[in-house]
């Protein structure tokens, strides 16, 4: 278990379904009252701070553009724009590689290796993740923040 505590002073990766169950769940524990809205408040008030990747957006946006939602187009756009509390990645040469390398040595999909080796090359302390197969590359670079296991502060 982790709290939004656990991640102050740290930079942390968001994988896109943490954006995803931010934004557009509605299952317990997500909502309102959910602690992932601790998470965003740390980021905001940078007492931590967000990195993501272009991919998410790419991610992100697929749903609101196929259903024409909008509001949550808008929001996903601006959010993921790089100019709010989360740090917008490309997705570089070094990136490629370290993703190739990942999928080599353990068989991620695409886009899940392409997420850590942002995380690992931009240098972030933590990847939050609703992804419980990314929790075997928790290592002395990264820690690994199981969405299912954060808790109130």
């Amino acid at each position: 278990m982790w709290s939004p505590d656990s991640i102050a002073g740290k930079s942390v990766y968001l994988d896109a379904n943490v954006l995803i169950y931010a934004f557009e769940s509605t299952l317990p524990p997500f909502g309102r009252l959910s602690p992932l809205v601790d998470v965003f408040k740390s980021f905001e008030a940078e007492k931590s701070w967000a990195r993501t990747s272009l991919l998410t957006r790419a991610e992100v946006l697929v749903h609101p553009l196929r259903h024409k939602n909008e509001a949550l187009l808008n929001l996903y756009s601006t959010l993921l724009a790089g100019n709010t509390f989360i740090a917008i990645d490309a997705i570089s040469a070094a990136i490629v590689n370290r993703a190739a390398k990942l999928r080599a040595d353990g068989g991620l999909r695409l886009a899940d290796a392409v997420h850590l080796a942002s995380a690992l090359e931009s240098g972030c302390d933590g990847f939050l993740t609703a992804d419980k197969r990314l929790l075997a590359y928790g290592s002395q670079q990264i820690d690994v923040f199981p969405l299912d296991e954060l808790t109130k502060s």
